[in-house]
């Protein structure tokens, strides 16, 4: 992914500011809305930090991971970040980065949108959840799951709303969709700061797009 300094270039390019280590991230308006996302999810045990009090987790942590890129587009919270090159296990790796951004104001629908894959189609015909819009092209695109489902519906109901879905989806399968906002995970022999432009600027469309609570 490349070192910090690095990271602190990109930022520059980007007109962001570079955060850096584990707590730059958390700090940033992405990292403690995924806390608490995750947490609300069961996949951690909650948004509670403290355990980064610990000195020698703390160091751990700091040294593997590069921070954050934080950074303002048509006025919505953009964050990029990814885990650093130097602490790899092994040569080949994987390495990637996430660029995310947060809706002006969440949803509580308990949203998530992504890529309908082979395994989500298998899902589906064991009772797995998948709103259907009505939209054959969009709904054979994507998985929408959500508590409400007439909500879910409402919010995702315009032709404009469903034409940057699919523009987004034929750009990439990474896109994930959730009440906090949009997140895009993709190798890290990717990262530049026009790829993060693109798809900042796909995320904004979308985002304008979508009703205000």
């Amino acid at each position: 992914m490349g070192s910090r300094e690095q990271w602190a270039a990109l930022a520059q390019e980007l007109g962001f500011e570079h955060k850096p280590g584990l707590k730059g991230f958390l700090a940033s308006e992405t990292g403690k809305r995924e806390l608490e996302e995750r947490a609300k999810r069961g996949e951690i045990p909650s948004a509670d930090i403290s355990i980064l009090d610990n000195p020698l987790i703390a160091s751990l942590l700091e040294a593997v991971f590069n921070g954050a890129l934080v950074g303002k587009h048509r006025s919505y919270d953009v964050t990029v970040f990814g885990a650093s090159e130097g602490r790899e296990t092994s040569p080949g790796a994987n390495r990637s980065f996430a660029v995310t951004l947060s809706f002006k104001e969440g949803y509580d629908l308990g949203l998530n949108v992504y890529n309908e894959s082979f395994l989500s189609r298998v899902g589906k015909l064991f009772g797995q959840q998948d709103i259907q819009l009505g939209d054959k092209e969009l709904d054979d695109t994507v998985m929408i799951k959500g508590r409400d489902v007439l909500a879910v519906k409402q919010l995702l109901d315009s032709q404009r709303v469903r034409q940057q879905l699919l523009k987004m989806y034929a750009e990439s399968k990474c896109f994930v969709i959730r009440d906090y906002g949009i997140r895009h995970e993709e190798s890290a022999s990717n990262l530049s700061s026009a790829r993060i432009r693109q798809l900042v600027e796909m995320m904004a469309d979308l985002a304008d797009a979508l009703p205000e609570r």
